[in-house]
C-alpha cells in the first residue's frame, strides 16, 4: 500500500508542478480542438480522489458525482490548495488498504444504466494512479497548443517510464 500511496502523491504532485507553471489564463483557456480546458481536466482528476476519499467514509465510490463548473475550473490556486488536501488525506490513510467499498458507476451512453461492483481503497488508488497520468497527457497537449513549453515526462504512464529506463540500462 505505501508504494501505491507514494506513487499517487509523486502523480498528484507532478499535476501541481505543472500547473504551477502556467497562469490563470492559460490554465482555463478552453481549446477549439477540443472543447475542454487544463483546469477541467484537473478539477475531473480531483473529483475522482474526492469520491475515493467520500468512499472511504461511505463505503460507496460515486465516480459519476462530479463538480462541473466549479472554480477550481479557473482558478489554480484553488486547485493547488486542493491537491495538497489529497495528498494530506493519502498519507493519513495508508493504512486503510483492504478497507471494503462498493463503487457504483453509469455503463451506458444511450440509457440509464448502473452497476455496483465490490472493491478496496487500494484498488481504487491503483485506478486513480492510471486515471490521473492519463489527463495529465491531455494536459500537456493543451498547453502545447497554447505554446506552452512542458516537459516531455509529463502524462508518462508508469508502466512506458519503466521500459524506457530498461531499453536506457540495456543499451
Amino acid at each position: 500500500m505505501k508504494n501505491t500511496i507514494a506513487g499517487n502523491i509523486e502523480v498528484l504532485e507532478q499535476v501541481s508542478r505543472f500547473i504551477s507553471a502556467l497562469d490563470d489564463a492559460e490554465y482555463s483557456h478552453v481549446s477549439a480542438r477540443g472543447g475542454s480546458s487544463i483546469g477541467k481536466h484537473v478539477r475531473h482528476i480531483l473529483d475522482h480522489y474526492s469520491a475515493v476519499e467520500l468512499g472511504l467514509k461511505s463505503g460507496m465510490v460515486l465516480y459519476d458525482a462530479r463538480n462541473r463548473g466549479a472554480l477550481i475550473e479557473s482558478k489554480r490556486r484553488v486547485a493547488l490548495e486542493a491537491f495538497e488536501k489529497q495528498i494530506a488525506w493519502l498519507r493519513a490513510n495508508s493504512e486503510q488498504a483492504n478497507y471494503p467499498m462498493r463503487l457504483r458507476t453509469e455503463t451506458s451512453v444511450s440509457v440509464q444504466q448502473q452497476v455496483d461492483v465490490d472493491t478496496c481503497l487500494l484498488r481504487e488508488l491503483v485506478y486513480l494512479t492510471n486515471h490521473t497520468v492519463h489527463h495529465l497527457a491531455y494536459m500537456r497537449l493543451l498547453a502545447l497548443q497554447q505554446g506552452v513549453q512542458t516537459d516531455a515526462g509529463i502524462g508518462l504512464a508508469p508502466a512506458t517510464a519503466s521500459y524506457l529506463r530498461s531499453i536506457k540500462a540495456a543499451g
